[in-house]
């Protein structure tokens, strides 16, 4: 299990809500590079090697499993389907930013640095 330190960081309930939203909407690869001509404009090429914001931006479904899948299973009442289901389903009934909130209340005892350690050692 690697820690993709983007991620906790942002979930940090000293960010606002839709400023934590905001920066997980993007998850570009470091390791590509972005696309000239979509920086200044619109890139036409169909082909282009580069990255491309379509590339990297993220969905409120896509934003939910990620954040999903970094509670450890078990520690909330409805971890009994996949993590798409999960995220279907909350997201058919409360907007993400109210879920984000519900999620740091039920998770704010818990020390997700300590449990990514101990998953990362039992591997």
């Amino acid at each position: 299990m690697v820690l993709q330190n983007r991620n906790f960081e942002k979930l940090s309930p000293q960010y606002d809500i839709k400023e934590s939203i905001e920066r997980l909407r993007h998850k570009n690869d470091p390791n590509i590079e972005l696309c000239y001509f979509e920086l200044f404009g619109i890139c036409n090429d169909e082909e282009c090697p580069y990255q491309h914001q379509r590339d990297f931006t993220l969905n409120d479904q896509q934003i939910l499993e990620e954040i999903l899948g970094y509670i450890p299973h078990g520690v909330l009442s409805f971890q009994t389907e996949s993590i798409q289901q999960q995220a279907q389903k909350l997201l058919e009934i409360n907007s993400l930013d109210e879920i984000i909130q519900n999620l740091r209340n039920e998770t704010s005892h818990l020390d997700f640095i300590k449990l990514a350690i101990d998953g990362c050692n039992s591997v």
